[in-house]
């Protein structure tokens, strides 16, 4: 009977511990969120935008573990695509989420941050250079978007205007970034037509931006719930294997104490 408890014992422990790492997993994730604003008014390239429109968008990533390909202190250079991109219009939008099937050979995605006294630059680039890629839902006046380009400056001062702490890190300070003044912040998608035989660009300038953290669970990660359930399984074999071998003891004529 005491080497059937210390057994049980053993899975239930090794569940709280399976538990402890599910929530230590859960935890390791930097999910960062950059959401941006602005007015279609002006806006540059092929596009015609009614009178007041306004734009949206965000960016979603995971920057645990993302490295800086750059060996200089004030540029950092990051290859990473977004796990989740959305832009919105009064022409239509365009969103993007991972998914292998639809990915071009030629896709094109990286993030690059420059520092330097008088400024602070931030870009995006993610698409394709071929008319056919279709990594992207969604459609700008009805013209397919094969490329997103986001770039955001400001002119650090000590008001706290600033787009990253670190620019060898991925958006680094995302809790705590203030960016009241953006400069030359803009917004370009490429696009192309039904027949893939021309492109176009749209451009839009962004008014304001806001960086922060997102409290998710990656979708690799197995629930707390279910972790609980583990542990919960551990625990009842114990009571479990002490009923059955209470019941052996019986049938051999033996008393078990409980």
């Amino acid at each position: 009977m005491l080497k059937t408890h210390k057994k049980v014992l053993r899975g239930a422990a090794a569940a709280a511990g399976a538990l402890a790492v599910i929530g230590a997993e859960s935890a390791s994730a930097a999910m960062v969120e950059v959401s941006f604003s602005g007015f279609t008014e002006g806006a540059g390239g092929g596009l015609t935008y009614p009178d007041g429109g306004t734009f949206s968008g965000r960016i979603v990533y995971d920057t645990e573990g993302v490295a800086d390909e750059s060996a200089s202190p004030s540029f950092g250079s990051f290859v990473v695509s977004p796990l989740l991109l959305e832009l919105n219009t009064p022409l239509g939008g365009l969103s993007y989420a991972p998914d292998a099937s639809r990915q071009s050979a030629n896709i094109m995605t990286f993030t690059q941050q420059e520092n330097l006294a008088e400024q602070q630059t931030s870009r995006l680039s993610f698409g394709s250079n071929e008319l056919d890629y279709d990594g992207f839902d969604g459609s700008l006046a009805g013209f397919t978007p094969i490329s997103f380009d986001l770039v955001l400056q400001t002119n650090p001062n000590p008001d706290g205007d600033v787009l990253f702490s670190d620019p060898n890190a991925l958006l680094s300070g995302a809790d705590s970034l203030i960016t009241a003044m953006l400069i030359n912040s803009v917004v370009q998608v490429v696009f192309t037509n039904d027949d893939m035989d021309n492109i176009g660009t749209t451009t839009l300038a962004i008014s304001s931006v806001a960086f922060g953290m997102l409290d998710v669970t990656p979708p690799s990660d197995v629930p707390l719930p279910g972790g609980a359930a583990l542990l919960m399984t551990g625990v009842g074999g114990l009571f479990a294997a002490r009923k059955t071998t209470h019941r052996r003891g019986n049938r051999a004529g033996v008393v078990s104490a409980s």
